[in-house]
């Protein structure tokens, strides 16, 4: 074990600890438009931060942290780890929502209310942020001080999980550590940080962006066939 300098311990603090300290006290509990354009920003400036601590602190680059130039490969692991999930989730999810384990009602009526852009923001910002601190920052450095990678993402897999829990509910852990557990493998087989976050951004944009356009679609079309038929 190596005994990290006072630049990284700082780093690791904010990349594990700023997310679940925001969602323990903000959260987004309510779901409130106002609330959460300022988590976002937050979490933004966390990462501003991490980057700051990266390059002036530690002395490193960013490919450090495995954010490096795209490659074709970096689309095709992204847009693989992405379908993966998708399609695990069409066969487990409706398992896991009648059992009640997960139920995401609730907040996702609460999230279709956001405008656009604000639902955009919360993908950008998943996708970007959540992988920078929990794949690629916190994964590196808890491996260079601990001597393994899977201790290290076993870590950062656990607490990316429970950061979920105040949001969507208990239910959410389990499938936050299915998807960061995708998310975890191919950054530990890749090192390719821009793949786990364009895996991420294809996710979250199906989650919150497309599958509500297509629920709402079929309620107009639903609506305008019953105007019809009376």
């Amino acid at each position: 074990m190596k005994w990290p300098g006072l630049p990284t311990i700082i780093g690791l603090l904010l990349a594990l600890g700023g997310p679940v300290a925001l969602a323990g006290h903000w959260g987004g509990i309510s779901g409130s438009k106002s609330s959460s354009t300022k988590d976002q920003i937050v979490l933004w400036a966390v990462l501003t931060l991490v980057i700051t601590i990266i390059i002036f602190g530690e002395g490193r680059s960013l490919d450090s942290i495995g954010l490096r130039a795209p490659t074709w490969a970096t689309l095709l692991w992204g847009i693989t780890a992405a379908a993966l999930i998708e399609m695990t989730g069409a066969i487990v999810f409706p398992f896991l929502t009648r059992t009640g384990i997960v139920d995401y009602s609730q907040k996702m009526a609460a999230l279709e209310e956001w405008p656009l852009w604000l639902t955009f923001f919360a993908v950008m910002t998943a996708g970007v942020v959540e992988e920078s601190l929990y794949r690629g920052y916190a994964i590196e450095r808890l491996n260079w001080i601990i001597g393994s990678y899977w201790w290290a993402a076993a870590i950062s897999l656990a607490t990316f999980g429970l950061v979920h829990v105040p949001f969507w509910g208990r239910g959410a852990l389990v499938w936050s550590l299915f998807a960061g557990g995708v998310f975890t493998v191919l950054f530990l087989w890749k090192h390719d940080l821009l793949a786990c976050m364009l895996a991420h951004t294809i996710c979250n944009s199906k989650a919150l962006i497309i599958d509500p356009f297509v629920r709402r679609h079929r309620k107009h079309l639903a609506a305008e066939s019953a105007v019809q038929s009376s």
